[in-house]
């Protein structure tokens, strides 16, 4: 009796070990969580199947952008985006504010406005960046700052973290993953980021002295106005269509028309279109200028309260032969000098 348990059991095991053998012999399927098709929804397939998107994604679907492509379908096809995406009633509080009764009266310029400020090429969740100007662009080429603040939340008696985009698109939701980037619902439309450094300088109410000393010096002008290159790009339109004319021949490339090698062409390169200037400025708010140099003005060349006098004492000794100079939007005076010191300027097509 006790051997024919033995064989009962062995017996037993080999046939569920060969059952276990076919199963897994005779299976071709991987298993779903190997699929190579992605669940997840893609940024346009989020925003549709949400209602509070409707009125947003009416603005999406006129809109067409650079290459006369809807939005909305970009947005549904492979890619990396961050779409900060307004609510019904975001949309229809700016519809308001313009008189408008829907987003049909909005022009195709108005919808291509507010849908290219609203999505950068790049995907940026809160993890990544939570304070200050995003690293790229948006889709109209105009700088998007976030900033973070800790606000005090009446519903859950709590101080919360609050984003802003553009300092005034309050972030009411964030980091919605899809497919193809991330999405951030937003309780404004993101307002045109389009103001220059210039009047970014003048409206900063913490470096008021810093503001003036660029006016009075003009350099204020030079970042407000040189933001595009002028002379950049083709001499002419032949040049442009015909790139071996063009003086740099390591933009020329030849291409034989003839087996012999008769009959050479050149193929067009491809360039960008634009060559932008950007500007860094490392602004001192009025609080340190006070408290570390005791400066309160700007213009005072013998006053040893103002940024002028500041100036003269550390660049006098390095350039004595500037010290009389009071021609202050001489880029050699003293305070242009310090001012420029404060600036930084970077070159992008």
């Amino acid at each position: 009796m006790k051997l024919s348990g033995i064989k009962f059991w062995a017996i037993a095991l080999f046939v569920v070990s060969a059952i276990q053998f076919a199963v897994v012999s005779c299976s071709d399927d991987p298993g779903v969580e190997n699929y190579y098709t992605q669940s997840r929804e893609y940024a346009a397939d989020y925003l549709k199947n949400r209602e509070q998107y409707s009125e947003y994604l009416k603005i999406l679907e006129r809109a067409r952008g650079e290459y006369d492509l809807r939005l909305v379908d970009m947005l549904g096809t492979y890619g990396s985006y961050t779409v900060f995406a307004p609510t019904n009633a975001a949309v229809e509080k700016y519809l308001a504010e313009r008189g408008l009764a829907s987003v049909d009266e909005l022009s195709v310029a108005d919808c291509d406005t507010i849908a290219l400020n609203s999505i950068i090429e790049a995907a940026y969740f809160t993890t990544d960046f939570n304070d200050g100007q995003y690293p790229k662009s948006n889709m109209l080429e105009h700088i998007v700052s976030v900033k973070s603040y800790q606000e005090w939340d009446a519903q859950k008696q709590d101080s919360v973290l609050a984003m802003y985009i553009n300092q005034t698109s309050p972030v009411i939701h964030a980091d919605d993953s899809v497919s193809n980037g991330v999405v951030h619902t937003v309780s404004t439309i993101v307002g045109s980021s389009n103001d220059l450094i210039g009047t970014v300088i003048l409206s900063d109410s913490t470096c008021l002295l810093y503001g003036q000393a660029f006016e009075v010096t003009g350099i204020l002008d030079t970042l407000q106005d040189h933001y595009v290159d002028d002379t950049y790009g083709w001499a002419n339109d032949k040049d442009r269509i015909d790139s071996c004319t063009w003086t740099n021949t390591k933009l020329c490339i030849p291409t034989a028309k003839h087996l012999d090698g008769s009959g050479g062409e050149y193929d067009n390169v491809a360039y960008p279109v634009k060559r932008y200037f950007n500007y860094t400025v490392f602004m001192c708010p009025d609080s340190i200028l006070k408290e570390k140099y005791g400066v309160t003005t700007v213009l005072g060349k013998n006053d040893p309260n103002s940024l002028e006098y500041l100036a003269h004492q550390l660049y006098d000794p390095m350039y004595p032969e500037d010290a009389d100079n009071d021609e202050l939007t001489d880029r050699k005076t003293a305070l242009s000098l310090i001012m420029l010191s404060t600036a930084m300027v970077t070159i992008t097509v």
